[in-house]
């Protein structure tokens, strides 16, 4: 999970300062671009939520989102495919995770957490944090916070929700994933992904992988990095970690999501022949892009459940449902 994410990062930033927009190419209702197979990908719902949608968190039928220009929490019903309620949380929103009953949200304003009840739909706490928390990664007993400044990562114990040691690690992390006592970081200031033991904080391995990584997924002993600064999707071997593939997405990828039906990677911006931001799928049996879809400007996170790739659009303040296809 990424999102990710937490995945539009610098280079967002520097897109909307000099006031490149992404304009959709002709294709009915932001239609496929790929005819791969019996049933391509396609764009199956289209759901207004708030201002700036950015991070998503998965519960039991029901999908979390940030919305960080307003400060709020989005409930969406995956069934009915609506938003079913919205929660003010505070103006810095951004990174989201769900433990239990309880969405633990990242104030990048306050340098806090806030713990949401679900059922109340209302904050319960503040934690204070001395840094930014760039993104939350459930692991058993703890969150897990990548920060800034100081590029550390913070775990909290979900029971008592308080910080404890904190793990030194690379410049800026912008995204975490956690396999077993291994604790792979993307840290987007250095180029780098680093592997750390969750039990004894140690960096073991730095592994270089381009411009500006924020976002990963695992699967097996695949690990896919997204380098922003590069336009690029790595492929690292968790074995020998070793980067295995490089594979061009022609834009800014944001966010990476795993399921069967392959490798999904959002990507925003481009060249001047491919500007239309889009969704893109990528066969890990060859690391080839064998499906592309046109989706609403700067996709920002993704979540893959059931067969539909779930997609935050950032400038048009939807979210997208993308049926995953044969």
């Amino acid at each position: 999970m990424g999102v990710g994410r937490r995945r539009l990062g610098r280079r967002f930033a520097v897109l909307v300062a000099v006031g490149i927009t992404c304009v959709a190419v002709a294709v009915a209702a932001f239609g496929v671009l790929s005819e791969s197979g019996p049933r391509s990908p396609r764009i199956v719902a289209r759901i207004p939520v708030g201002d700036g949608p950015d991070d998503l968190a998965l519960g039991d039928g029901v999908l979390w989102l940030t919305n960080r220009e307003d400060g709020t929490v989005s409930r969406i019903d995956l069934v009915r495919r609506t938003v079913t309620g919205t929660i003010d949380v505070g103006k810095g929103t951004k990174a989201l995770e769900l433990v239990g009953d309880f969405l633990w949200v990242g104030d990048i304003d306050e340098r806090a957490l806030a713990i949401v009840d679900t059922r109340t739909r209302k904050i319960v706490e503040r934690i204070p944090l001395s840094v930014f928390p760039n993104e939350l990664v459930r692991v058993a007993g703890t969150v897990i916070v990548a920060a800034a400044p100081g590029d550390v990562l913070v775990p909290v114990d979900t029971d008592t929700r308080t910080p404890g040691e904190v793990l030194r690690v690379g410049g800026l992390p912008e995204d975490v994933v956690v396999s077993g006592d291994q604790v792979w970081v993307a840290n987007s200031r250095d180029g780098t992904v680093t592997r750390s033991s969750l039990s004894t904080g140690a960096i073991e391995v730095t592994i270089d992988v381009g411009a500006e990584p924020s976002a990963m997924a695992m699967s097996g002993n695949a690990l896919w990095v997204t380098s922003q600064g590069d336009g690029e999707i790595q492929r690292i071997d968790s074995r020998s970690s070793k980067v295995v593939a490089t594979i061009p997405v022609s834009g800014i990828p944001s966010d990476v999501a795993i399921d069967q039906s392959g490798v999904w990677v959002s990507v925003y911006g481009g060249s001047s022949s491919r500007k239309t931001d889009r969704l893109l799928r990528i066969d890990p049996s060859t690391n080839t892009v064998v499906d592309v879809v046109a989706v609403p400007r700067i996709p920002s996170d993704l979540v893959v459940a059931d067969g539909i790739v779930w997609v935050s659009c950032y400038s048009e303040d939807v979210l997208v449902a993308v049926d995953a296809g044969d």
